[in-house]
């Protein structure tokens, strides 16, 4: 399946199918993950509803200073963003080059700190 967990249309086809067992969800995106494929990961994980491997997610994107997978992460776990790791993904982020994940979670944190509301996440049922 690790061949086929990577092949996009099978990808899509294992997450669309009404009768694909969450378990196989899991198999897929931990395949995905060991691959690097974090987005793609998480879907399967929400899909699952495998709250361990979201927040695997989400402790690898603050450990790696990306922004991006932080707030895909958050938004599907169906929480908030936090400050202290806000803080830490900010100076990952810096450590790595990525100005633009620092200054997206240094805005956030100044948000959150000015008592402003942090964005909601979506919707996605």
């Amino acid at each position: 399946m690790a061949k086929s967990a990577l092949n996009w249309k099978d990808r899509r086809v294992l997450i669309d199918h009404p009768k694909t067992k969450p378990e196989s969800m899991i198999q897929a995106g931990r395949q995905l993950l060991d691959k690097g494929y974090w987005a793609e990961a998480a879907d399967f994980f929400r899909k699952a509803k495998d709250q361990d491997g979201l927040r695997e997610i989400l402790a690898r994107a603050v450990d790696e200073g990306n922004f991006f997978l932080y707030c895909l992460a958050t938004q599907y776990l169906g929480q908030r963003p936090r400050a202290g790791e806000l803080i830490r993904l900010a100076d990952q982020a810096k450590a790595a080059g990525f100005d633009v994940y620092h200054d997206q979670a240094t805005r956030l944190l100044t948000q959150l700190r000015q008592g402003s509301p942090a964005p909601d996440a979506p919707d996605n049922k």
